[in-house]
């Protein structure tokens, strides 16, 4: 009995001791000397992003999941300055936009072989985008400025065509694979999605001015945020993270303990989201990167091995197979980062190593009597 119940201790705290630790830390490579923007993250632990260099070319990054860095390759275009990246498919094909910022814009996707691209479209490209993570069909949002109007297309590698969606101020921030969308109202900055259909909005709650749904998984669980006036005028205070659920509707996700407001980037087909906390110090504010499981948030600082180097300041993205991707610290330089779910052992495994930490606790008693 006694071996039992020693047996049963030694397992459960080899048990949680592991659970302390449940991601590797993988720096993304500077694009060239310069930085980059993280945009998008696949299931193979493949990151895109925006990089511009220390001699001030611009274009479009891919990472691999080892955090070499590559650029994609940019056809000519007269006229176009933003090389965009929208996001990255789990079979690899890079989409996004070229853009002459607030005139036209060209839609491309790349296979890592060639190149395709749209017709050009009127408005400007940076307003909304998202795109289907299996097919990688874009669906985009444009501001044309001379209309004074949102409008939507849809590109299936071959001819954008306008779509009739939802209404047409509104701004497009994500869809899933079953044809579920997420974005805001541009006239009174009210979130909106529309699934099966059916078109659900979530006004600004008390003291907040603006709220959006930034993303949305398979089982039509959407994430997003709601701000303050005093975070548009200064970035500092106050930020709500949101949760939709088609059973609970729509709820306020805790902040990690001891920071004022939170963001969310994405959220999983586990329905795992991702973003940061913020915090405030005597001189001023930092984040840290935080992820939030059946609600509740949990500090990815925590999740890492101690001495790392790293500080997880924010996180943008989380693949459906645990891949996370963010910007930090490491030994005080800014990085971005790739945090990969770190295996862990079985029951088996640990129930071995504890067996022979008992056997041999029992040996050491034997001799000593």
């Amino acid at each position: 009995m006694k071996v039992g119940l020693t047996l049963a201790w030694v397992l459960t705290i080899a048990i949680s001791a592991n659970a302390s630790v449940q991601y590797n830390v993988i720096a993304l490579q500077d694009f060239d000397g310069g930085d980059g923007v993280l945009r998008g993250l696949n299931n193979n632990g493949q990151t895109v992003g925006w990089g511009s260099t220390l001699t001030g070319q611009n274009g479009t990054i891919l990472w691999s999941n080892n955090g070499a860095a590559s650029p994609v390759p940019q056809p000519p275009f007269t006229g176009m300055v933003d090389w965009i990246p929208y996001g990255i498919t789990n079979s690899g094909v890079v989409v996004g936009a070229y853009s002459a910022r607030s005139t036209t814009f060209t839609l491309f996707a790349w296979d890592g072989h060639n190149t395709y691209v749209s017709p050009q479209i009127v408005g400007d490209a940076r307003t909304g985008f998202a795109f289907n993570s299996t097919t990688g069909v874009i669906s985009v949002s444009t501001f044309a400025g001379t209309t004074n109007e949102d409008r939507a297309y849809t590109w299936d590698w071959r001819q954008p065509t306008q779509i009739p969606f939802v209404a047409s101020d509104h701004v497009l921030t994500a869809t899933n694979n079953l044809g579920s969308t997420t974005g805001y109202v541009r006239a009174n900055s009210t979130a909106w999605l529309s699934i099966g259909g059916q078109v659900f909005t979530y006004s600004p709650p008390s003291g907040y001015v603006t709220t959006r749904f930034i993303d949305i998984n398979d089982n039509n669980i959407a994430v997003g945020y709601a701000l303050s006036s005093s975070d548009i005028t200064n970035n500092t205070q106050s930020r709500l993270a949101l949760l939709y659920t088609p059973d609970a509707g729509v709820t306020i996700l805790p902040n990690l303990a001891g920071s004022f407001a939170s963001g969310i980037g994405s959220i999983n087909n586990s329905n795992v989201a991702v973003g940061y906390s913020e915090f405030t110090t005597p001189t001023g504010t930092f984040s840290h990167g935080a992820e939030w499981i059946d609600g509740q948030p949990y500090d990815l600082n925590s999740l890492i091995p101690a001495g790392s180097g790293w500080v997880l300041g924010s996180t943008g993205y989380i693949s459906d197979t645990g891949y996370i991707v963010g910007s930090g610290t490491y030994n005080g330089t800014i990085m971005n980062y790739l945090l990969v779910p770190a295996p862990e052992p079985s029951t088996g495994e640990l129930a071995v190593a504890a067996l022979g930490f008992v056997l041999g606790r029992l040996r050491r008693s034997s001799q000593c009597v």
